[in-house]
């Protein structure tokens, strides 16, 4: 199986293995029509690497885009993608340079092309035959600043955080409701924090917390985690069912639905695009190597494990938001049987009855039932005032640094 390499805590050596893997992927992009530069972007590009990092890549095209938006594959062991931008989008940086990452005459994509032109070294050009991504990067590094894109985005988003959920936990705890007065007051807090943590150039609030000595905010949110912590047995047998069932598919259908493609003459089956927006694992038009979407699955439940063993209980819950429930795992095989047949591979045969079989059922309702057993505990009136009144003060705090240059 073309599944990910195993987790690993040495960054260093993954990073040179992803370096050598996004060259590798790159000299097979070159020569597809159109392609007149390659942009690394994402965690290699600009630093934040974690145990999960992959590889990803935008293709500049001379012309019009491809009708899917992205491409999902598996390079020697590492998930690598694939977006695609517009040569004139590039250009129109040195007339028009932006204001903000998030501009509605560019495509949402676009915002990991910016974000790597205006981050990172000359090195994410892994292509530029006529020089042109080393001189949009050079003249947006003289004019711009990722802090200067990125604080309009995030001060919305801090805003919208104080206008809605803050203020509604407030209203909620006035009206005796304790639970989601707590539940509104977490979700504020945690939307600060990303917030700061997107100003400040990380993916973890704690890592941006830490860099500018904030610990009275990292205190506040680890004192609103204690007051709604999520019961790691319980997240731990979530992660047991759910991978149970996946294996489970695999084992009964996987093997079989390769073994049917090299039969039809198919020569690398994990590497046969899927077309299309069929619940495979990311949503929209896009294709995914069928190796890729086993590899996504492995990938969320090692990360779960990972972040739960870690003691980042809550995180380790939402790494599995691709497999939520037992029918998100139906769906996803669902997907794989249709777009295969677009293809004219029929792979019913063999995916219909695994999905019939009693024990999928029965891994089905254990999965189902983990999920449902992943509840807060009961909050009282004093826990939900504490965390309001934490989530109040880290607004506050956080707020000091997210507007300091108004």
């Amino acid at each position: 199986m073309h599944s990910p390499t195993p987790v690993t805590d040495d960054l260093d050596a993954l990073r040179e293995r992803l370096w050598t893997t996004a060259r590798t992927f790159a000299a097979t992009l070159e020569n597809r029509p159109n392609v007149v530069g390659l942009i690394l972007y994402g965690s290699l590009a600009h630093g934040g690497l974690t145990p999960f990092s992959d590889v990803d890549i935008a293709a500049v095209m001379d012309g019009a885009l491809p009708e899917h938006f992205a491409e999902h594959r598996v390079v020697g062991g590492i998930k690598a993608d694939l977006i695609f931008v517009e040569r004139e989008s590039l250009l129109d940086l040195l007339v028009h340079v932006p204001k903000h990452f998030y501009e509605p005459e560019r495509t949402w994509t676009f915002e990991y092309v910016l974000d790597s032109l205006v981050r990172a070294g000359p090195e994410v050009a892994l292509y530029d035959p006529t020089g042109l991504i080393e001189r949009v990067q050079t003249e947006l590094q003289r004019l711009t600043s990722f802090r200067r894109l990125v604080l309009p985005s995030a001060q919305w988003w801090f805003r919208q955080a104080e206008t809605n959920p803050l203020t509604e936990a407030k209203a909620h705890l006035q009206a005796g409701e304790a639970g989601v007065a707590r539940g509104k007051a977490c979700h504020a807090a945690g939307d600060f924090c990303r917030a700061f943590a997107w100003v400040n150039g990380e993916k973890e609030f704690r890592v941006a917390a830490e860099r500018l000595g904030l610990s009275e905010a990292i205190d506040l949110w680890v004192e609103i985690e204690r007051l709604r912590p999520f019961d790691r047995d319980a997240a731990g047998e979530l992660w047991a069912a759910t991978g149970a069932l996946w294996r489970f598919t695999l084992e009964r259908a996987y093997n079989s639905v390769l073994d049917a493609l090299r039969q039809v003459g198919v020569q690398d089956p994990e590497a046969q695009e899927l077309t299309g927006s069929d619940a495979l694992f990311w949503p929209g038009n896009r294709i995914h190597e069928l190796g890729r979407v086993a590899a996504e699955m492995k990938t969320s439940l090692d990360w779960c494990r990972y972040d739960i063993d870690h003691g980042e209980t809550r995180d380790g819950i939402e790494r599995l938001w691709a497999c939520e429930t037992a029918a998100s795992i139906r769906e996803r095989w669902e997907g794989i049987r249709d777009t295969l047949g677009n293809l004219d591979h029929d792979v019913s045969g063999i995916v219909d009855p695994m999905l019939a079989d009693a024990e999928f059922a029965r891994l089905s309702e254990r999965m189902d039932r983990a999920r449902d057993a992943i509840r807060p505990p009961f909050a009282t009136p004093s826990d939900a005032a504490r965390t309001v009144g934490l989530a109040t003060r880290l607004s506050e705090l956080l707020r000091s640094v997210i507007f300091a240059d108004e």
